[in-house]
């Protein structure tokens, strides 16, 4: 007799480890619990089923993420417009602006340039330095006034504060999920399960005459492609430690104090 074994399935992470249950509920309702004398047991997993909602994102978030999504898309519309009209007035070398100018540019090349392929963190704390190294300067406000790009500075910094609060709520919202503690409920449904694969096994043992080799070969199947995900993400994380380590061995090698 072919044994279920439910490990690793603990080890699973949580955008996972709702299919495995969803996917063993649907192979023993194929195979017919009643039939097969095993309904109880799969009829306690089969409770336990909502209990998967705390594993998917609240949809109370979801207006948070798209309000958010759309304050990034306006603050890289308007990081775009002072890049633009800071390009515009050097062009123009107004002579009066001259001084503004030089005030003004070094600030937006050193934080808003070469941003287009930066991801969301990078670009997040290049405005935050922006931001701060204009109102720290008290010379900047006039001269970026003088050049006609304090509208779109003051438009930046609304969408900003706007944007981190957004950002502070939605965190506080799914820390507080979090709190749910997902790992007990994992384990419980783990457990569950192992209960439901036991029960399957000593039926099997006290009906000869049914045929439960299907249903656990199908399982076993499910199984073993879990097994296989963790164990080479297992495996990919030791790799690279292990290169790590090495890199770092022969660094240490190779500095002036070793030679």
């Amino acid at each position: 007799m072919k044994n279920l074994i439910v490990y690793p399935l603990q080890k699973l992470r949580n955008d996972e480890f709702p299919d495995v249950v969803d996917f063993t509920l649907d192979i023993v309702e194929k195979h017919n619990p009643v039939e097969l004398k095993i309904e109880g047991f799969y009829n306690r997993l089969l409770e336990k089923r909502p209990l998967l909602e705390e594993f998917s994102e609240d949809s109370n978030l979801a207006p948070q993420k798209e309000l958010i999504d759309s304050e990034r898309k306006e603050r890289w519309q308007v990081i775009l417009a002072i890049k633009q009209h800071a390009n515009a007035a050097e062009k123009a070398a107004i002579g009066t602006q001259s001084d503004a100018r030089m005030k003004v540019f070094p600030l937006v090349n050193n934080h808003l340039s070469d941003l287009t392929s930066k991801n969301q963190k990078v670009i997040n704390r290049a405005v935050v330095d922006f931001l701060r190294e204009y109102d720290d300067n008290a010379e900047l406000i006039p001269a970026a006034t003088l050049l006609g790009i304090d509208v779109y500075i003051d438009k930046l910094k609304t969408l900003q504060q706007s944007f981190n609060a957004n950002i502070a709520a939605r965190r506080k919202s799914i820390s507080a999920k979090r709190s749910v503690k997902l790992q007990d409920i994992k384990l419980e449904l783990v457990n569950t399960i192992g209960k439901l694969f036991s029960a399957i096994e000593v039926a099997q043992d006290e009906n000869p005459a049914i045929d439960y080799t299907p249903l656990i070969n199908e399982l076993g199947e499910l199984m073993v492609t879990y097994r296989a995900l963790v164990k080479g993400r297992s495996t990919r994380a030791k790799t690279s430690a292990d290169k790590n380590a090495m890199t770092a061995e022969l660094s240490s090698k190779t500095t002036p104090a070793a030679i």
